[in-house]
């Protein structure tokens, strides 16, 4: 698992406001050239696309770092790997972006079908 829950969150430098490492990093790749940090937040924050793409983006990223190297990502690895990302999703006929998964004993009644991707009861898909 990329993400572990007794391990402290590492931050991106002091001063560049609350980001964890990686966000920042992935900003630092992806997105610095177009817009600074302060205005990644704004940019996220305007519309449901913009928090798609940088849900998607920073996916694509993550998923290069967790491969593990040293080596420097570059903005066309994580271009190359976002294609990869979307076209493997698609073919699956899989939403590829933020997703809420939500208990259902603890909703009121049944979610409508189209919305959902697949229903897991009981733990078990």
């Amino acid at each position: 698992d990329y993400w572990q829950p007794t391990e402290t969150v590492a931050w991106g430098p002091q001063g560049r406001g609350r980001w964890c490492a990686d966000c920042h990093k992935c900003w630092r790749t992806c997105f610095s050239q177009w817009r600074s940090l302060a205005m990644l937040r704004v940019w996220i924050e305007e519309s449901q696309e913009n928090r798609e793409e940088w849900v998607q983006m920073r996916t694509a990223f993550l998923s290069i770092v967790a491969e593990g190297g040293s080596q420097k990502i570059h903005r066309a690895a994580v271009d190359r790997r976002l294609a990869v990302l979307k076209w493997s999703f698609g073919f699956l006929s899989v939403p590829f972006g933020p997703f809420v998964v939500e208990r259902l004993s603890g909703m009121q009644g049944l979610p409508a079908p189209s919305n959902l991707v697949q229903m897991v009861v009981g733990g078990v898909p």
